[in-house]
Parts: C-alpha cells; sequence; structure tokens
C-alpha cells in the first residue's frame, strides 16, 4: 500500500508530462488550469489523462501549501472516481489500477466520499461555505449510490446548511441550481426526497 507521501511523489514525476491520450490540452505549470484541463477531458470522454493531471495539481498544490487548490483539488478526484466513465474503462483500471494503489473498481465509491472528506475538512478550515455546500452534496450523491440512505441524507442536510450559511453571508450570492429548479435548496430537498430521506 502507498503513502499519501508516495502518491504525491509519483505524481509529481508526471508534471508537465501529458501523453497522445491528452491531445488537444495544452501543457501548464498552473495547477488550477490543469483542473480546468480536467473538466475538458472528462467532458471529451477521457478519464485515464484526466486522473494524471488531477495527481499533477495535488501534487503542486501539496508542494506549494495551497490549502483551497489542494481542496478542489481532492473534490475533482472525488467526482472522478464515481464518473461513469471510470466504469467504462474498467479493463484498464483492472489492469493497471488507479494512481492511489488503495482504489479498486469495487471500492472507488468508498474511496470518492475519503477524497470528499479530505476537501471538505480543509473547506473547513478555510471557513468556505459555498464550496462546503458543493461537496457535502458531492457526498451525498456517492452514499446514495452505495445505498447509504442515512449517510446521504445527513451529506444533504450538510449541503443545505452550508448553502443557507454561504447566503446569510452573502445576500448577493446566486448559487447556480440545475435546470427546473428555482432555487439550489429547492434542488437539494429534491434530492433528499430522491434519496429517500424521511425528513
Amino acid at each position: 500500500m502507498a503513502s499519501r507521501s508516495n502518491i504525491i511523489i509519483s505524481a509529481l514525476s508526471l508534471v508537465g508530462v501529458i501523453s497522445c491520450s491528452a491531445m488537444l490540452v495544452p501543457e501548464t505549470s498552473d495547477p488550477y488550469k490543469k483542473l480546468d484541463q480536467v473538466t475538458f477531458l472528462m467532458n471529451s470522454g477521457r478519464p485515464i489523462p484526466s486522473e494524471r493531471l488531477i495527481w499533477e495539481s495535488i501534487a503542486i498544490f501539496s508542494k506549494n501549501g495551497d490549502k483551497k487548490g489542494l481542496a478542489k483539488a481532492y473534490d475533482e478526484y472525488g467526482f472522478f472516481l464515481r464518473s461513469p466513465l471510470v466504469a467504462r474503462n474498467s479493463d484498464r483500471y483492472l489492469k493497471s489500477g488507479f494512481i492511489d494503489n488503495t482504489i479498486t473498481l469495487d471500492n472507488r465509491l468508498a474511496k470518492s466520499i475519503e477524497y470528499f472528506e479530505k476537501a471538505k475538512t480543509l473547506f473547513i478550515e478555510l471557513d468556505q461555505p459555498d464550496l462546503l455546500c458543493h461537496v457535502c452534496y458531492n457526498m451525498g450523491i456517492s452514499y446514495a449510490l452505495m445505498n447509504q440512505i442515512d449517510s446521504a441524507c445527513s451529506a444533504y442536510d450538510a449541503s443545505l446548511k452550508y448553502n443557507k450559511e454561504n447566503i446569510q453571508r452573502n445576500p448577493n450570492a446566486k448559487p447556480i441550481a440545475p435546470n427546473g429548479y428555482a432555487t439550489l435548496e429547492e434542488y437539494l430537498l429534491y434530492c433528499k426526497q430522491k434519496a429517500g430521506c424521511q425528513r
């Protein structure tokens, strides 16, 4: 089992190296731009270079002591692990595994929560209710997919709490809700109902 430091050292060795599978993505040393590239790659159906870029970002954020960036990268990795694209590339992951070699196809949802928890810890330290709202929502989805309904409901409740706190602090804030929902609160309440939450 690789330690966190070994994983980060391995990721550092990847910095600046983008294979042909990430063609059309310009090389950059900016970890925030790397995370933006992950969004492009995932939307293009390319999880393999996406994982590498996330870990390159984690390595740079860790080296620079950028807690907010690190939290965003952990959140992105949690989202990555939950992606259906990973399941659709199962042959590759069965053969070569994940960069974090404690992750398997079978435990990736539970591991996604571990990474969301890492992000949450940092966002609490940084006092970022808007980002806490987002990461708790993501945790709720992962728990719901594992049929851990009580935990999903608690995560959605936490997301609602942080959303309210964000609006109270920033009255002009307009959290984005999916199409068909007037507010983010309305959408989160729908998520709770869909998960079967009792309250």
